[in-house]
C-alpha cells in the first residue's frame, strides 16, 4: 500500500510575500453589468417567470443562481434592476390582458373559457407584482346595523362613547375648568 501525500492548503488560501493570493476555490460568477442588462430587459419584456425565460435563452444562467444573486444581494445594482424590471413586468402583463380581450373571439358556441382564464391569470400575476396599482383594492363597507351586532361588556360601542363622553364632561365640571 501506497502512502498518499498530504496536501498542504494553506498555500491556497495564504498570501507568500509579494505574490497575489490564489482563488480560494468555489465556482466563478458569470454575471457581468452586460448580462444583468440583458436578464432584466428580457423579464420586463415577457409575460413569462425568470425560470422559463433562463431555460429558453443562450447565454443565461439557471434562475437558481439570480435568485442567489437576489437572496445575498451580491451585485446591488443588478438586485435594484431586477426589482425595476418586475415592476415594469406588471405594466407589460397590463397591456397583454388589453390585447388578449381584444383579440379574443369567441367561437358559435359561445366558449370564452380560455380567454378567461388567460385574462384572469395576467391579471392575477400582475396584481401580485404591483399590488398598488394592479392588486384588488379592498372596499370599505360600514354596515349601519354593525353598532348593534357588536357589543362590549353588553354596551354597543355607540352606548360606550356616549359614556366616555359623559366621563369626559364629568372630569372637566370637577376640575372646574
Amino acid at each position: 500500500m501506497t502512502k498518499q501525500k498530504k496536501i498542504d492548503l494553506t498555500a491556497v488560501v495564504e498570501k507568500p510575500e509579494g505574490k497575489p493570493a490564489k482563488h480560494a476555490g468555489g465556482r466563478p460568477t458569470a454575471y457581468t453589468k452586460e448580462l444583468g442588462e440583458r436578464i432584466c430587459n428580457a423579464l420586463e419584456n415577457s409575460p413569462r417567470g425568470i425560470r422559463f425565460i433562463c431555460e429558453n435563452t443562450p447565454g443565461f444562467p439557471e434562475d437558481q443562481t439570480i435568485r442567489a444573486w437576489l437572496r445575498v444581494n451580491k451585485f446591488p445594482e443588478f438586485t435594484v434592476n431586477y426589482a425595476r424590471a418586475r415592476q415594469a413586468q406588471a405594466d407589460y402583463l397590463a397591456d397583454e390582458i388589453v390585447d388578449v380581450a381584444y383579440n379574443s373571439k369567441a367561437d358559435l358556441s359561445g366558449r370564452v373559457e380560455q380567454p378567461k382564464l388567460l385574462i384572469d391569470t395576467l391579471k392575477w400575476r400582475a396584481g401580485k407584482l404591483k399590488p398598488k396599482v394592479y392588486g384588488d383594492k379592498p372596499e370599505l363597507f360600514i354596515d349601519p346595523k354593525a353598532d348593534e351586532a357588536t357589543k362590549v361588556d353588553g354596551a354597543t360601542i355607540a352606548e360606550r362613547l356616549t359614556k366616555i363622553d359623559d366621563l369626559i364632561a364629568k372630569k372637566i365640571r370637577i376640575n372646574g375648568e
